[in-house]
């Protein structure tokens, strides 16, 4: 356990994750992994989305959402800006110097 640097248990919908030059190895369980190039990226802002991890300005513009603020995808504790689990609705403003938001649980 003291080998890990960060982990999460992914979940559904998409998932970014940041591969650091001083990680020494990477493990994916299903799916496959696709570099990220912001300048090639499908900008097609979505006007809705379920669980996972979303970027702020290329998948959906800030605005109003729920669960998790993050600075980047390392899925390190230090890059979490703000987190909630509410019961019912919610709301969370998004900033536009926010890296990430991920959710858990949407319908």
């Amino acid at each position: 356990m003291n080998d890990i640097i960060a982990n999460d248990l992914g979940g559904t919908g998409p998932q970014y994750v940041e591969i650091k030059s001083s990680d020494k190895g990477v493990k994916i369980q299903g799916g496959s992994l696709v570099p990220f190039d912001k300048n090639s990226h499908d900008h097609k802002i979505l006007t809705s989305f379920g669980g996972g991890v979303y970027l702020v300005g290329v998948d959906f513009e800030p605005g109003s959402g729920y669960w998790e603020r993050s600075s980047s995808v390392s899925k390190e504790m230090d890059s979490v800006i703000a987190n909630d689990n509410p019961n019912g609705n919610a709301a969370v403003k998004i900033l536009p110097g926010d890296f990430a938001f991920k959710t858990s649980g949407l319908e």
